[in-house]
């Protein structure tokens, strides 16, 4: 632990030569007005803080480092955007998903998932704790290795929106970046090609690895002739494991996801919430899915029929309209989820769980490989 407390205190230093040389080139409206400077003055690219990049093999701890730096980080004042690049885990969000989001308020560290879980973000109820906004892309494969051509481009969009994010919010910029990754262990090379891929779409200046030498050395010859767009040097730091980090099995990981959902849609321990129960024809739902048998060619998504096979599955509701195009509609934002019930094929009819009332429009949905239907929620 103290070891982790250190890098957050070294983090710390970095955030703050950031804001001196943000401040300095990017004076306030009033600094401009004092200098005799117009508004427009200063506009050279600063650099940003720490990114930070956190991998290792599995069961060490990875996203609880994520937590403890991001936590470490409000209590401070700061505002990191903190970037969730493992599928099997949702910031935020359900799993099955990737996402981003600004952390500029303190964290609910005694929710399960430790701030992280869907619990803190936008419910219909009070919240002791600020809510967060996050940004979302559904992935819908538990690993990366299940389809890294999707990963690739949804991970490059990420990383886009982070540039952007800082360019438009000086305070985050200068609080700078934590990604949390999937598992990759030592001589894993497709793992660390991609972890490299990551660490130059994010432009990362910091690559923290636990629980690993080996993984540690691997890495630390990856990068060592390698520099960000600063002109940064890639430093690789290896931490030990985090103290009480244990190897996830298969019951737990199952356990951990049906958790996730019915919180989502029933809440947790201290917020309770109500879901909708709703009705649709099979013409009011438009559900798209990536072909079961991918060939040379073939779209991202193609619209499926609704089947009772969907029940008690998981869809995701995109920020997109029923007419875009496949390509828009599997790299748009996610606005939500449902929950299918019921499907009665002789009446045409879909009975479906939703967190908010209301139709779902011209929403499109989309019907992923995972997480698998674990449960019946309205049992």
């Amino acid at each position: 632990m103290l070891s982790y407390i250190n890098l957050h205190f070294g983090l710390q230093d970095h955030e703050r030569a950031a804001a001196a040389q943000a401040q300095q080139q990017h004076p306030t409206h009033h600094q401009q007005q004092q200098q005799g400077r117009g508004a427009g003055a200063g506009v050279a690219r600063s650099k940003p803080g720490p990114r930070v990049l956190i991998c290792g093999p599995p069961g060490v701890g990875k996203t609880s480092l994520a937590k403890l730096l991001a936590a470490l980080a409000t209590r401070m004042g700061s505002q990191p955007l903190v970037a969730n690049l493992n599928p099997t885990d949702g910031l935020l969000c359900l799993p099955g998903t990737l996402g981003a989001a600004v952390f500029g308020t303190l964290m609910d560290v005694e929710e399960p998932a430790g701030g992280f879980g869907v619990t803190n973000t936008p419910i219909s109820g009070p919240s002791a704790v600020p809510v967060k906004n996050p940004l979302t892309f559904y992935f819908g494969h538990e690993k990366v290795e299940d389809d890294v051509d999707m990963w690739r481009q949804m991970t490059e969009r990420l990383a886009v929106l982070a540039r952007r994010k800082f360019e438009r919010n000086r305070d985050v910029r200068v609080a700078g970046l934590l990604v949390d990754t999937a598992p990759v262990e030592a001589g894993d090379k497709e793992g660390q090609e991609l972890l490299g891929w990551a660490v130059r779409q994010f432009d990362a200046n910091f690559v923290v690895v636990l629980g690993s030498e080996q993984l540690k050395t691997e890495l630390g010859q990856r990068f060592a002739s390698e520099k960000t767009s600063f002109e940064e040097p890639i430093t690789v730091l290896g931490l030990d494991k985090s103290d009480g980090a244990v190897q996830i099995d298969k019951a737990w990981r199952q356990k951990s996801t049906e958790t996730a959902i019915k919180e989502y849609f029933f809440g947790g321990i201290k917020a309770r919430l109500s879901p909708f129960t709703q009705s649709a024809s099979f013409d009011e739902l438009v559900v798209f899915k990536a072909p079961d048998e991918p060939y040379e060619g073939a779209p991202v998504l193609e619209r499926v029929e609704i089947t009772p096979e969907m029940a008690h599955w998981t869809l995701a509701v995109m920020i997109a309209s029923v007419t875009d195009s496949p390509q828009a509609i599997r790299f748009s934002s996610v606005l939500g989820f449902i929950v299918i019930a019921d499907v009665d094929q002789e009446r045409r009819r879909v009975k479906f769980l939703s967190p908010v009332s209301g139709r779902l429009g011209n929403h499109p949905l989309i019907w992923g490989r995972w997480p698998e239907p674990y449960l019946n929620l309205l049992a």
